[in-house]
């Protein structure tokens, strides 16, 4: 679903580059008293904060119980997602973080 926000799956993209960009606008930043920490939002998705990088900057997507996490990098043209089999109690599970960070380091290797 996030490669096709960023450009065309199979013939179909879900969000023009135009409402792309509009929709990862940062709306709110602040204490999210639910996790405890930082959060920032666009308009319906997760933007990268300290302690939840996502994809980088620029990139935007959503993170579910259990530490998964799903994302998207424009500017890298990589899209992200991690479910476990094994889910953490907490909101960050330390292997998601270690893949994000290791796939953005490689595209930025080939971009």
């Amino acid at each position: 679903m996030f490669a096709a926000t960023i450009g065309p799956i199979d013939g179909v993209r879900l969000l023009s580059p135009e409402a792309m960009n509009r929709a990862r606008l940062e709306q709110w930043r602040g204490l999210d008293v639910v996790m405890g920490k930082e959060n920032a939002v666009g308009l319906g998705f997760l933007l990268p904060t300290a302690w939840c990088p996502l994809g980088g900057p620029g990139s935007f997507g959503t993170a579910g119980f259990g530490g998964s996490r799903a994302w998207v990098n424009p500017q890298l043209e990589l899209a992200f997602a991690y479910t476990p089999n094994l889910c953490s109690l907490g909101h960050f599970d330390a292997r998601e973080a270690t893949l994000s960070r290791a796939a953005v380091a490689c595209a930025s290797r080939v971009n």
